[in-house]
């Protein structure tokens, strides 16, 4: 069993890792303080679980869940947070993590996390259990769009311009913002920025 902490906070990686091995000694622990280590470990080292800081240095893991869960597919993450609220846990559980831990809760937690994920369930931290309306079951993404909207999106969130989207699909730059409007309307957005966070937030990245 190999196990990655991925977190800034050195006492966090320390406090993991002791109660990990304290537990069974013959688990593997790999720690990476950045998003390069990271990267570096995962294609290195053939990971189990992966305990990921949402908030993690500069970077928020948000943003490449989605290509961990591509790139490594066997790889099971529990992220870990100080954040407890329903909508973080909602933003990651769209993206396909397994787990969510909130730091605040007992170190006991940890090996409590792992053995949930090996029974083949997802583990949510006793603390969002307990808040009002959080179960298991999340919904998918409640944002339904057409084909050609997703196409437009994925040119979008790849920094393409009007032009180019409109001269990439063999449309006119009039229905590339026609589009643009609607998605502005589904993600509940008012501007490109809005809408490439919430796309992002949503999975659809």
């Amino acid at each position: 069993m190999k196990i990655l902490i991925a977190d800034d906070h050195s006492l966090i990686i320390e406090g993991f890792v002791n109660v990990i091995k304290n537990h069974d000694a013959t688990m593997a622990c790999f720690t990476a303080s950045n998003k390069i280590e990271l990267f570096e470990i995962l294609k290195s080292q053939q990971i189990d679980i992966l305990f990921q800081d949402i908030l993690f240095g500069k970077t928020d893991a948000r943003d490449f869940i989605k290509q961990i869960k591509t790139d490594f597919p066997m790889v099971k993450i529990i992220i870990i947070s100080t954040l407890n609220d329903l909508f973080t846990l909602e933003t990651v559980l769209k993206q396909g993590v397994d787990g969510y831990f909130v730091k605040s809760d007992s170190s006991r937690e940890i090996i409590n996390a792992i053995d949930t994920i090996l029974e083949g369930n997802k583990y949510l931290s006793k603390d969002l259990l307990q808040q009002k309306n959080c179960s298991y079951t999340i919904k998918s993404n409640t944002i339904i769009l057409t084909p050609r909207e997703k196409e437009i999106l994925c040119l979008i969130l790849q920094e393409r311009t009007t032009k180019e989207i409109a001269k990439k699909l063999f449309i006119s730059d009039k229905t590339v913002e026609n589009h643009r409007t609607n998605l502005f309307i589904k993600f509940g957005v008012k501007n490109l920025a809005g809408l490439v966070k919430c796309a992002i937030l949503e999975g659809f990245l």
